[in-house]
């Protein structure tokens, strides 16, 4: 117990007080939106009496807004600082959620849940961006931490979400709006102080490198491959769901699978950081992480059996928890001193775009092809991500690298 409690110490000890009130403030919020999103389709289909198919549309309006509301944040961040566009964004999500409650008819619904899409997006970038600025010489730790506290919220959100849903889904608004205004509490005093202030201008005298809205090629490099990993990765939630089922496997075997996942990310942290150490260049832990996505769904493809799919959550959760983390890290590094919210909000926005779409290429791919060429196909995107990867980390390999000034390049 003893040293169970030093290692406790030495953990909260790693992290400056400012960046612990950012993963407090990611885990919250992250716990709001999880109340809400696995219910919107159980909410379109049951309460509203609409097709599972106009309820997929909404997911994807959702989204669609959300690629739009991160970008719009990284711009905000850079001009007025991160305060302001999560105070914003968290508050004109609660009045929405408040709509939401009280809408009575499909339509009025699903605009609103794509205006939510809109303003929720709002506030990861400020997060990681703050992450970025506050604590630069934290690098990869930085947004793990914010990865892990994302998950837990996650975690916590869709457990407490259910119980709730089980009394009625309207409460599941409630309860969602509830965790965002404690959000919006800590954002608008918590987020105060020297640290938070001190908001990074850009030169005014921008040579060609840094022009204030032309992206680099390697976080075009980075959104490709992010875009790509997440339209794959989406198929756990849909289509494998789908096959498992068609296969005689019950509901609670495939939610077994991510309780797997949750316990992994959480439990398995030292797996992660022993590969960070081993290969500290992020560009290394983008290749590893992706290669392994690449066996994972090449397991899919082979394996009918439940101790493959095992297997293969075992090993695409360890590549996300490589990946996500590493993304918004070489984002951070890419980008020009005064433009870190709008690095974060595109690598976002790329997020946003792999989970719209994948849905999509999943349904219309598992209705023309084999399982095994469904999943062939999948591991084709993953190789191509990582492909983008492995040019990303050519450019960042050269001596000039791709970082901003003052970032060694041997980090990339």
């Amino acid at each position: 117990m003893t040293g169970a409690l030093q290692r406790l110490r030495r953990a909260a000890g790693a992290y400056p007080a400012p960046v612990w009130r950012l993963i407090a403030g990611t885990a919250i919020h992250s716990g709001g939106f999880a109340f809400f999103w696995p219910f919107i389709t159980l909410y379109v289909h049951v309460v509203l009496g609409q097709s599972l198919a106009l309820a997929g549309l909404v997911l994807m309006a959702q989204s669609a807004a959300g690629i739009g509301g991160a970008a719009v944040g990284g711009l905000l961040f850079d001009r007025w600082g991160g305060r302001r566009p999560m105070v914003w964004g968290v508050g004109l999500s609660v009045a929405l959620m408040a709509g939401m409650a009280l809408a009575q008819g499909f339509w009025p619904f699903a605009v609103l849940v794509a205006l939510f899409g809109f303003a929720s997006s709002l506030v990861s970038p400020s997060l990681y961006a703050y992450a970025a600025t506050i604590w630069p010489e934290g690098g990869r730790q930085a947004f793990n931490a914010l990865y892990v506290a994302r998950n837990a919220g996650v975690a916590f959100g869709t457990l407490a979400g259910g119980l709730v849903a089980a009394v009625s889904l309207h409460l599941t608004f409630v309860a969602a709006a509830l965790l965002f205004v404690a959000f919006w509490v800590m954002a608008q005093w918590g987020y105060r102080g020297a640290a938070f202030d001190r908001v990074q201008r850009a030169p005014s005298a921008a040579g060609p490198a840094r022009r204030p809205l032309r992206a680099s090629p390697g976080v075009l490099l980075l959104m490709v491959g992010l875009g790509l990993d997440w339209m794959a990765y989406t198929q756990w939630q849909t289509t494998t769901a789908a096959y498992m089922y068609g296969e005689g496997f019950s509901l609670p075997a495939y939610s077994v699978l991510w309780t797997l996942n949750g316990t992994l990310i959480l439990a398995g942290q030292p797996v992660t950081s022993w590969v960070a150490r081993r290969w500290p260049a992020v560009r290394h832990q983008l290749l590893v992480g992706s290669s392994l996505f690449c066996a994972a769904y090449a397991l899919l493809a082979l394996s009918h059996a439940y101790a493959g799919y095992v297997v293969a959550m075992v090993l695409g959760t360890l590549g996300e928890m490589l990946v996500w983390p590493a993304v918004p890290t070489a984002a951070a590094r890419l980008a020009p001193v005064g433009q870190e919210g709008r690095y974060q909000g595109w690598v976002a926005s790329a997020t946003s775009a792999g989970r719209m779409v994948g849905p999509l290429v999943g349904g219309l791919l598992v209705a023309g092809v084999a399982r095994p060429v469904f999943y062939g196909w999948m591991v084709g995107a993953f190789l191509v991500a990582l492909g983008a990867y492995w040019l990303y980390g050519q450019l960042a390999a050269r001596p000039t690298g791709l970082d901003r000034p003052g970032t060694a390049a041997a980090g990339s």
